[in-house]
């Protein structure tokens, strides 16, 4: 039977691989030139004995006492993004507690899928996992005068943990905009349950007029308890306007091809009326050429649209601008709502009429699509006539349509390019 000697992948302490021929010439060259810079690199496979030629360095070198040796394992760097490439004006290195300050560095890391770039006194702590910067700078823009940046007097990141900065100046160019005492960022990859990051506007803490009306969103919690299903309830403020609440619930079983989501929301006019939806999607795939898919949507009161999309204007709207407005009494006000066709319907405003706007490049069967506004409407005006020669438009037929609906509705043919009607 034959042996097998195995050889250990690190620094030798017998030279087994008879490497003290190489390490004694090394020696000879730094001795033969004390006063100059000399850069030496040595190269090999795994386990040729780099390390173990290096060790051989050392002793060599270690009567003389105005040699120090520093040892430098990019190894433990792995853990933040792999060894990284800075410049810098300085670098000044503490033996005592290994932790090195790289004075006017710059450098980048990946970080939540985007690069960073960070300039500042910039020390990197014996774990390799710690970033700190004083007087730094951080931004995501590559350009080489960023659009934007964050400045920080002190600035501390955790590999895929958290970034913490105080206090923080954020620029757009050479032009602060915002100030912060300080500065806190989730870093971590991945889903993780949390207190939602509320939303709102610096006009929202200084309103810049009377009439501004203020909103808060995003109030609210996630919960993530595993990797197939997460739920989120949130709450929106929106003054003197309304406000919103519900849940999300969704789920996703990957080996199972399912997903889909739950949600319910609730929202409450400032006038009182109120609205609740409950939606439900749900995806599933049975094979490759078979799949079920459908979608649940119940609203208690289309005239209130559960949601951001939100669209129309309401009585107390119209009522508050007139106030503000302050019209004289023989003046004629135009309410502009702009929306769909089916919301606008079913508001009633206070108008003395509702006027229809249709398009020629909508189509002709509108009004027997979405018969409710045409029904409430006293006049339908047809827009851009001009491009009648140029669409499929029936303008008898769209009348005979409106006016199946609603026999006296008046009619009026109009371009704003041509002048007509």
């Amino acid at each position: 039977m034959k042996g097998l000697l195995v050889f250990p992948d690190d620094v030798a302490a017998v030279d087994l691989l008879h490497a003290e021929p190489l390490a004694r010439t090394i020696v000879e060259v730094m001795q033969a030139h004390p006063k100059h810079g000399l850069v030496l690199g040595i190269h090999g496979d795994w386990g040729a004995g780099k390390s173990t030629v290096l060790s051989l360095v050392e002793s060599g070198l270690a009567k003389q006492k105005s040699v120090a040796t520093l040892w430098f394992n990019g190894w433990e760097y792995e853990g933040f993004e792999d060894a990284k490439i800075a410049v810098g004006r300085t670098l000044r290195f503490d033996t005592c507690v290994n932790r090195g300050v790289f004075d006017e560095a710059f450098t980048t890391f990946d970080e939540l899928g985007s690069n960073w770039f960070v300039r500042g006194n910039l020390a990197v702590d014996s774990s390799a996992s710690r970033l700190y910067a004083a007087g730094g700078e951080f931004t995501s823009c590559d350009l080489p005068e960023a659009h934007y940046h964050f400045q920080a007097g002190e600035v501390k990141w955790v590999s895929n943990s958290y970034l913490v900065a105080r206090p923080a100046v954020l620029y757009v160019r050479d032009v602060p905009i915002a100030w912060l005492p300080f500065l806190f960022q989730d870093t971590k990859p991945g889903r993780r349950s949390g207190i939602l990051i509320p939303q709102f506007g610096f006009n929202d803490i200084v309103r810049p007029t009377r009439g501004y009306n203020r909103q808060v969103t995003n109030v609210g919690y996630y919960w993530a308890p595993n990797d197939y299903i997460d739920a989120t309830v949130r709450f929106d403020w929106f003054a003197s306007r309304f406000i919103q609440y519900g849940a999300a619930l969704n789920y996703n079983w990957l080996d199972r091809f399912v997903d889909g989501g739950l949600a319910v929301n609730r929202q409450v006019e400032s006038g009182g009326t109120a609205s609740t939806q409950l939606q439900w999607n749900h995806r599933q795939a049975f094979s490759a050429s078979t799949r079920l898919n459908f979608q649940i949507d119940y609203i208690t009161d289309s005239r209130v649209q559960a949601g951001e999309g939100r669209q129309g204007a309401d009585a107390d709207m119209v009522a508050r601008a007139l106030k503000t407005l302050d019209p004289h009494p023989e003046s004629v006000l135009f309410i502009e709502n702009v929306g769909n066709l089916v919301c606008p319907a079913g508001f009633d405003l206070g108008e003395a009429a509702k006027v229809v706007i249709l398009s020629v490049t909508e189509g002709d069967d509108k009004p027997i699509k979405y018969p409710d506004m045409f029904a409430a409407a006293r006049l339908m005006v047809l827009n851009k006539a001009d491009l009648l020669p140029y669409v499929p438009f029936d303008v008898e037929q769209c009348v005979a349509y409106a006016r199946r609906i609603n026999p006296q509705i008046g009619v009026l043919t109009v371009s704003a390019l041509t002048g007509e009607g």
